[in-house]
């Protein structure tokens, strides 16, 4: 059995001070990295790939539900493989099975959304399969992830 002041020493909370304000956390949280989550550095050539991808998320927009499952296959049958077919099927993809809605800026503006820097972030690691599985585990629903991961990867590897 644990004594009263062992359990209470349990659910104290770390009080951390920063510009004046008081942050109350538990202390279970305190190994937690407190860095913004816009530390992400975009490279010039990302950022060019990113207005394009902006673009065809626009026009993924104005077209109609696809199969997922066949335009894959089209995909991959086809030998000329280009940028804008893969985005295209991605974005359709990612706009009619992703887990939440994903918001994207218009092309050409200068600030990086949080799901903008998910797609560059996953972009960037499509070469290393498990990192690419747990990128898109989290934002796509489970039925249509492999689709998706061949995406991700002739997206990746056209950009």
């Amino acid at each position: 059995m644990i004594a009263s002041s062992a359990k209470a020493d349990l659910h104290t909370r770390s009080v951390a001070r920063r510009s004046g304000a008081q942050i109350i956390r538990p202390d279970c949280l305190v190994h937690v990295v407190t860095q913004p989550q816009n530390a992400f550095a975009a490279t010039e050539t990302e950022l060019l790939t990113l207005d394009r991808l902006r673009w065809l998320a626009m026009r993924a927009c104005l077209r109609g539900q696809e199969d997922v499952e066949k335009a894959c296959f089209v995909l991959a049958a086809t030998e000329d493989e280009s940028f804008e077919r893969f985005g295209m099927v991605f974005f359709s993809t990612l706009r009619s099975h992703a887990r939440h809605g994903l918001t994207f800026h218009r092309p050409g503006a200068t600030g990086l959304g949080p799901d903008e820097v998910w797609v560059l972030r996953l972009l960037r690691n499509a070469g290393d399969p498990h990192m690419l599985s747990r990128m898109v585990a989290w934002h796509v629903e489970p039925h249509a992830q492999r689709w998706f991961r061949f995406l991700a990867n002739g997206l990746a590897r056209l950009a």
